[in-house]
């Protein structure tokens, strides 16, 4: 809150999470809060699957849903935010990216200049199971240290198939 000219700060998280809304309401930013899920119950807690434990950023989303601004917030999580389910519409957009369709896998590593047809980027992306993450750490470590030539990405053999059967 300091980076918006916020010099005190609210002792009570709630607080904070309000004054937060009002600076992202008067100055253009982009808020990136990458991996909720530390913040939310299990998926698999039958009554409450998914739904953020801490208050404040409940707060914090409830409030910003609710300001018009010229701020643009990104949240991401393994899991489902539930909180967020019911306000898609044009201006709360939700997606589910936890794979990458194998064509969507190819264009990646094409954007990141990985070089190879498309069979064999296909191939690549099959093996990372379309984990984006996966591809994109690909694509840089085939770039620095290939020329961005995608045959070598078998010699990180290990780095592919230690946890071949989850989702990274």
């Amino acid at each position: 809150m300091t980076f918006l000219g916020e010099t005190e700060l609210p002792a009570d998280e709630i607080k904070k999470a309000r004054l937060l809304v009002t600076l992202l309401r008067d100055e253009p930013c982009l808020l990136i809060l990458d991996g909720l899920e530390p913040l939310q119950y299990a998926e698999n807690c039958s009554v409450i699957k998914g739904e953020l434990q801490d208050n404040a950023m409940k707060e914090f989303i409830s409030s910003f849903r609710r300001v018009s601004g010229k701020s643009f917030v990104l949240l991401t999580s393994r899991q489902p935010l539930v909180e967020l389910k019911k306000w898609q519409t044009e201006d709360y957009l939700l997606l589910n990216l936890k794979t990458l369709p194998h064509d969507d896998g190819v264009k990646l590593l094409q954007a990141l200049d990985v070089v190879g047809n498309d069979k064999q980027l296909h191939e690549i992306s099959q093996d990372l199971n379309g984990h984006a993450l996966s591809l994109v750490l690909m694509g840089h470590l085939l770039c620095e240290h290939h020329n961005g030539d995608c045959r070598f990405a078998k010699e990180l053999h290990d780095l592919i198939y230690t946890n071949a059967d989850s989702d990274a």
